[in-house]
């Protein structure tokens, strides 16, 4: 088996990148993905073997494999999300996004071309496993809401799926690294937005006005104090205000009558992460009202906490070292601070969660997700879809120690 998945990977390499740079010249935000889907479709189409499943007035598509080896009749789902962000990307290269505003600054490009890599590989060796893989490309990961869109559309189901895996460009670690998280994958996340009402007025009478400006400022600067004084410091946690707006952008002379600020939580703990909420609610409150001003906290529907399944990791890492050895894999027990509505899948269903190391080692550390310079080492994307292929056959077939 080893022999073979690694003859496919070589031969598929070069179509991969092709693959790979076409969707990501051209990016959509989420549950905007229709040319991003109608082009999976086409590639999904061209492999023996696949049934191609729509979902009816959405993008997201899914690729079913049947094995032709008698067995268990288990089912594992391999998962991809789908979606770009909205930046300008600053890369010039020949295959740069064709649309401005929009990239694919958080790997998702890749991680939909190995996914197609593993379904050509597993095309090929349908007879050598039982059961069935589902190849699920998933819209709007980066708004929270493409998993639950899937599952509300049957995804786990007809066949019932059994276990879904999922891996993530990391430029953290060097192309070709595998990084297993040992438990928690992901932390959970809040998005949150505080409105701040003041009086407005004109700059000249300040005193005549309640700034919201001002009170804002106070609040941005006690917000920062909830994590370094309020948190337990043994537990890793991220309190985030990434935009600010107040008043028309052309004039400086007016005081608005509000201001708005928009961020984020992270904890790796679910009773962290309600004493973050608890704790913001009241200094946006009590700092406002201090000031003769009125504020709001608007908590939006984040994601939960990845928790990696014991037996699914060890699956993937026995795989991962048939296939690339053993000094290329590695388990990690520290804490992540993303998100991901993979956790959805994870409730439900035995799962596990990967890190792929994507940027040369003079980049690591470097180049970040979501910035406008991010690029990938494209010479990851075969090697993940063998991963993602031996994976599948290993839980398939009940080879949960393969050597």
């Amino acid at each position: 088996m080893k022999k073979e998945i690694l003859k496919y990977m070589n031969e598929i390499q070069n179509e991969l990148v092709d693959i790979r740079r076409e969707l990501h010249s051209i990016p959509e935000l989420s549950m905007q993905e229709y040319l991003t889907c109608n082009t999976i479709k086409k590639y999904l189409n061209s492999i023996d073997g696949i049934e191609v499943r729509s979902i009816e007035g959405q993008t997201g598509l899914v690729g079913i494999l049947q094995g032709e080896k008698k067995g268990s009749g288990k089912c594992v789902m391999l998962r991809a999300d789908m979606d770009a962000l909205p930046i300008t990307e600053s890369n010039d290269c020949e295959y740069r996004s064709l649309t401005e505003g929009m990239m694919h600054a958080c790997g998702h490009d890749a991680h939909m071309t190995w996914l197609l890599g593993s379904a050509m590989i597993l095309s090929k060796l349908k007879e050598r496993f039982s059961g069935t893989v589902k190849f699920v490309f998933q819209p709007a990961e980066e708004t929270g809401a493409g998993a639950k869109l899937m599952i509300s559309n049957g995804v786990l189901e007809c066949p019932y799926v059994d276990t879904v895996i999922g891996a993530h460009c990391f430029p953290e670690y060097q192309a070709g690294k595998i990084i297993i998280p040992a438990k928690t994958a992901f932390s959970a996340t809040r998005p949150f937005s505080i409105i701040v009402e003041g009086r407005g007025g004109h700059g000249s009478w300040p005193d005549k006005c309640i700034d919201p400006i001002a009170v804002s400022t106070q609040i941005y600067n006690g917000l920062q104090q909830i994590v370094s004084r309020k948190l337990n410091p043994m537990e890793p946690a991220v309190l985030t205000i990434g935009s600010i707006h107040a008043g028309p952008i052309d004039k400086g002379n007016i005081i608005p009558n509000t201001c708005t600020m928009k961020g984020t939580l992270r904890h790796t703990a679910k009773e962290g992460l309600e004493s973050m909420i608890n704790n913001v609610d009241s200094m946006v409150y009590n700092m406002a009202k201090a000031n003769g001003a009125m504020a709001n906290v608007v908590w939006s529907n984040g994601v939960n906490h990845v928790i990696n399944d014991k037996e699914c990791t060890e699956i993937i890492y026995n795989s991962t070292v048939q296939l690339l050895h053993r000094e290329n894999v590695e388990y990690s027990h520290e804490s992540y601070l993303g998100g991901e509505d993979f956790c959805f899948y994870s409730e439900e269903r035995k799962s596990a969660y990967f890190f792929v190391g994507c940027v040369p080692l003079e980049n690591v550390g470097k180049v970040s997700l979501h910035s406008c310079d991010f690029r990938i080492c494209e010479n990851i994307l075969s090697k993940i879809s063998g991963i993602f292929a031996m994976t599948a056959v290993n839980i398939l077939n009940g080879n949960k120690h393969p050597f």
